[in-house]
């Protein structure tokens, strides 16, 4: 899901390159909607890829999948959180090159430190607790949780906590965004 919300990151990275940005900027839209249209791609696409994979656990090795609303939702938190922080470095970045080199650390760390390539439990202690804070771990253990069987009770403060985090990456991708091409209209 992560690989998915890279992708899309360079179409932002486009937009700079093709001056679609500075025409968009030319018109009442705010930098928030663009923001949020950009972020809104990516966690429609990690909710489906999530679903896709989710249903083929369910069918293929008859994983239970506990409340399917309490999944939509981790999902839903989860792909605003990453859809923040690709944002932000598609924001940042000048050109491909540059957003290619940042989506290499930002997939492979939150990989390897959120337990998506390594088993959590396989992990040094020090390196479990980060894996308790990166926004893909956070996700995976409300998934365990929900599949095991917990109630939405016990996943709300790790989805507020991916909410704020998507929040700071959102407040600081549409402050360099602001600040790159201040060319609005007044």
């Amino acid at each position: 899901s992560i690989l998915t919300a890279l992708e899309l990151a360079h179409s932002i990275v486009e937009d700079k390159l093709n001056t679609t940005q500075f025409r968009i900027k030319t018109t009442p839209t705010n930098d928030l909607q663009y923001a949020l249209g950009k972020i809104f791609g990516m966690i429609l696409a990690i909710t489906v890829q999530m679903f896709i994979i989710l249903i083929a656990c369910h069918l293929v090795f008859g994983a239970n999948l506990g409340n399917p609303l309490y999944l939509l939702i981790i999902t839903i938190c989860y792909g605003f959180t990453v859809g923040s922080i690709v944002f932000c470095a598609g924001t940042v970045a000048k050109d491909q090159t540059s957003i290619s080199s940042y989506a290499s650390v930002i997939l492979w760390g939150l990989s390897v430190l959120g337990g998506s390539i390594i088993q959590k439990t396989a992990l040094p202690g020090a390196m479990q607790k980060i894996q308790q804070i990166v926004p893909n771990g956070k996700a995976i253990n409300c998934y365990l949780r929900v599949c095991e069987g917990s109630n939405f009770s016990a996943n709300y403060v790790d989805l507020l906590e991916l909410l704020g985090l998507g929040l700071v990456f959102l407040i600081i991708a549409l402050h360099f965004y602001s600040s790159k091409t201040s060319t609005k209209l007044i």
